[in-house]
């Protein structure tokens, strides 16, 4: 028993004083969350350096396409992930922290097309939907799709299927409302009178960062981020960076 108790007391300290300055996190370019070309990087990027920050670590981030940045994360070749939705099975690769944002995912359509009010996701069976390799989505939607019930194209970036969109290539794309906007807005100004979102979101989800399980310090950066995250909620500066989200700084 004393050297079960020793050995615990011995791995917590040793996650206590973890000794690490700067952490590499793989990111995407998902505006006005994650953006290179955005200043601070985005809401959600400037969150995650801030809270790191409050902790004396220093944030690299990598941006890459969002599968690749998945796939290596996966692998602990970054030490964590920005960011990622609720997600049951990729759970299963990755420790989420706290939340890091609200979202509200939503079906973008082209202005004229008939889409009936739904109830259920089959009921959108006739329409084709465009979806984005590697994104979540919702379990329903991924099981409806592999069943053949909905009809979806996957795509490598969220860019394309609004090309697709307005060209009438597809009929409807699930998408976070504020990022879908975001990038119409900046990416496709002129096509922006020619699309709308219908009225009921395909689901309201949550934002975290994620920690490799495969990476051995993994568990300790988690803690540290999360004490970090809890300061910059305290202090109203994790609400100053989200009011400056809504006034679009971003």
């Amino acid at each position: 028993m004393v050297r079960i108790t020793l050995l615990v007391w011995t791995f917590l300290l040793a996650c206590h004083s973890l000794a690490i300055d700067k952490v590499t996190v793989a990111t995407t370019e998902y505006s006005p969350f994650t953006d290179s070309a955005a200043i601070h990087g985005g809401f959600v990027n400037r969150v995650i350096r801030e809270a790191f920050a409050r902790k004396g670590i220093a944030v690299e981030f990598k941006y890459l396409p969002w599968k690749r940045a998945v796939v290596m994360s996966t692998e602990a070749k970054y030490d964590a992930l920005s960011f990622t939705f609720e997600n049951a099975e990729r759970e299963l690769d990755f420790f989420f922290s706290d939340q890091l944002s609200d979202h509200s995912e939503v079906f973008f359509i082209k202005k004229g097309t008939n889409i009936p009010d739904w109830e259920n996701l089959s009921d959108l069976s006739e329409y084709d939907f465009g979806a984005t390799r590697a994104y979540t989505y919702t379990d329903e939607f991924w099981s409806l799709v592999k069943m053949g019930t909905l009809k979806a194209t996957e795509v490598p970036d969220d860019l394309t299927n609004f090309k697709k969109l307005a060209a009438g290539r597809i009929d409807i794309f699930p998408m976070d409302e504020i990022t879908g906007w975001s990038i119409v807005n900046n990416e496709l100004p002129t096509l922006k009178h020619t699309l709308e979102t219908l009225e009921k979101p395909l689901r309201a989800t949550k934002g975290f960062l994620c920690f490799p399980r495969k990476a051995a310090q993994s568990e300790a950066l988690l803690k540290i981020f999360n004490e970090g995250l809890e300061a910059i909620k305290d202090d109203g500066t994790y609400e100053r960076f989200y009011k400056e989200l809504l006034s679009g700084i971003y």
